[in-house]
């Protein structure tokens, strides 16, 4: 999905939510790709999805062969974010906080 945005132009953010129990213990991550929604018709065709509580983005829930690519690319991209709550990940030459203004 990274490359297919990528070729397009799409500027996007990659997201790693930490998922934790009520004691705080951390029990898994979900990664998903987050994009404007001023790009929804292309969007709309990769089967992004737009947020009920964020209206002015879509995401993409990123498969284990996405998570791979984004590894193996990671050096593409500069953590902008990173707390108890999970990770965001901006592209080095875009970015998604000054596009989506």
């Amino acid at each position: 999905m990274i490359k297919r945005l990528n070729k397009r132009g799409i500027v996007h953010c990659v997201c790693c939510a930490q998922a934790t129990d009520r004691e705080g213990k951390n029990f898994g991550q979900d990664w998903f790709i987050t994009a404007s929604r001023k790009d929804r018709k292309e969007l709309i065709k990769l089967d992004f999805s737009v947020e009920q509580d964020y209206k002015e983005v879509m995401t993409y829930s990123m498969t284990e062969g996405d998570y791979d690519y984004f590894q193996k690319h990671k050096e593409d991209y500069v953590k902008v974010l990173h707390n108890k709550f999970g990770k965001i990940y901006e592209l080095k030459n875009k970015s998604f906080k000054d596009e989506s203004k």
